[in-house]
């Protein structure tokens, strides 16, 4: 599987349980970002997500886009290589 794959699925599952637990509904979020219902579904989900969209999403959530795919990113690599960092430098 490719890291970006990895890390699109990554981040759709973070701001989806993200989105929830702020307890936002997708049509809602939608709106604030300015993107349709459907494309925030796919998002979610980790397909056909543009670079702009995360930090839209992030910001829509009240999130640091930065430390937010920073961390994705992370656990992504781990997830690739089965190993667990306890620091990763910027």
């Amino acid at each position: 599987m490719k890291l970006l794959d990895t890390v699109s699925r990554q981040v759709g599952r973070e701001l989806q349980q993200r989105r929830k637990a702020q307890g936002v509904d997708v049509t809602a979020l939608a709106a604030r970002i300015g993107v349709s219902r459907n494309t925030l579904w796919r998002w979610e989900r980790g397909r056909g997500i543009p670079l702009e969209g995360y930090a839209w999403w992030a910001q829509a959530l009240g999130l640091a886009p930065g430390d937010m795919l920073a961390e994705t990113l992370r656990r992504a690599q781990e997830h690739e290589h089965g190993t667990r960092h306890t620091h990763v430098d910027p």
